[in-house]
């Protein structure tokens, strides 16, 4: 695993993009600790061939979204959602929460890290945003995996978002995919 001062995540947006493999090697080689590929209605053909295009050496760097059967494969992790990926077998496993709440649940040891969001209005989602103060969240909690921070995070949001106590901040809006 990379260094676990502070975290730093891309996601892909919901369409492939051309050159896409090129493009997640270069933000790994570039401070992206990880990249999420998220392309829920990707043909599983395609997430291979965007997989492969890989180095191996990068992609316990990389979870998918959709998919998880290749997780194993592949060598790449797997981020658990209402599409799937619980029962995957991968030391590299994230979620994503939408309240305190949901990640006090969380069983500890099973994620390398969880995300929580929104807590900027979003960038990629035009008029969705926090409905609760999740910034200020984490001051009552002692989770046992790394929270990073998710929806609206710019660059220019990073050292508040780590004075409020996240461990990362996670960019799909914010990222330059050309």
């Amino acid at each position: 695993m990379v260094d676990n001062s502070f975290l730093l995540i891309a996601i892909t947006p919901v369409t492939p993009i051309a050159d896409e493999s090129a493009k997640i090697c270069r933000l790994l080689d570039h401070g992206f600790d990880f990249v999420h590929i998220r392309h829920p209605e990707i043909a599983v053909g395609q997430m291979l061939k965007i997989i492969e295009g890989i180095p191996a050496d990068l992609r316990s760097r990389i979870k998918i979204h959709d998919h998880h059967h290749l997780a194993y494969e592949t060598g790449v992790g797997v981020h658990v959602n209402t599409r799937g990926g619980e029962n995957v077998e991968s030391p590299f496993k994230s979620t994503g929460c939408h309240s305190i709440q949901e990640i006090t649940r969380l069983t500890p040891d099973i994620y390398e890290y969880v995300m929580l969001s929104p807590v900027f209005p979003s960038i990629s989602k035009p008029g969705y945003g926090p409905s609760v103060d999740l910034l200020n969240g984490l001051k009552n909690i002692n989770p046992s995996f790394p929270i990073i921070a998710l929806g609206g995070v710019t660059h220019e949001k990073l050292s508040e978002i780590k004075i409020r106590g996240f461990s990362g901040a996670a960019m799909l809006g914010a990222v330059d995919w050309s």
